[in-house]
C-alpha cells in the first residue's frame, strides 16, 4: 500500500513540475516579446544587461522595482538599494591591532554554546596573541586588554 502511495506521489509531483515548466517557459516567452516590443524598455534592458553579472532575471526585476530606474535620482541611491555599497560600521570602531574577531559555535548533544576568539597585535612585543572568552558584549579591544595584562 505504501508502494502505491508513493508511486502515486511521485507522479503527481512529476506532473505539477511539468506544469511550473510550461508555465515559466511561457512568462519567459511573455517578458522576451514585451522587451521586444517597448523601445523604452528594449533600452533599458540592454544597459541593465550589459552590465557584469547582471542578467535577465536582475535586470527585469531592477526595472520593474526601481519603476525603470526612476526611483533613484543618484547612482550611489541605487547601489544602496541593491545592496552594493559599503559602509563603515562605526558604532563598534576597533583598533588596527585587532586581527580577528570571529564567533565559534561548539555543539554536543543538542547542545551548543557561543565563544570568541580575538586575535591581537601587540606591537611592542612583536607578537600576535590570541584570546578565548564567552563575553560577547566587550568590543575586541576590551578583551584584549583585559588578557593581555593578566
Amino acid at each position: 500500500m505504501i508502494r502505491k502511495l508513493a508511486k502515486l506521489s511521485k507522479k503527481s509531483q512529476k506532473n505539477t513540475i511539468k506544469g511550473i515548466e510550461k508555465d515559466l517557459k511561457n512568462i519567459e516567452t511573455q517578458l522576451n516579446e514585451l522587451v521586444k516590443t517597448d523601445e523604452n524598455l528594449n533600452r533599458i534592458f540592454k544597459q541593465a544587461t550589459s552590465v557584469p553579472g547582471v542578467g535577465k532575471v536582475t535586470a527585469l526585476f531592477l526595472i520593474v522595482f526601481t519603476n525603470e530606474f526612476t526611483t533613484y535620482t543618484t547612482p550611489r541611491q541605487l547601489a544602496c538599494y541593491c545592496g552594493v555599497v559599503p559602509f563603515e560600521d562605526t558604532s563598534d570602531k576597533t583598533s588596527d591591532a585587532v586581527l580577528k574577531d570571529e564567533l565559534i559555535v561548539v555543539e554536543k548533544d543538542n547542545k551548543s554554546i557561543e565563544i570568541r576568539r580575538v586575535a591581537y597585535w601587540d606591537v611592542e612585543k612583536n607578537k600576535v596573541y590570541e584570546f578565548i572568552t564567552n563575553n560577547l558584549e566587550i568590543s575586541p579591544d576590551k578583551v584584549a586588554d583585559i588578557y593581555k595584562h593578566r
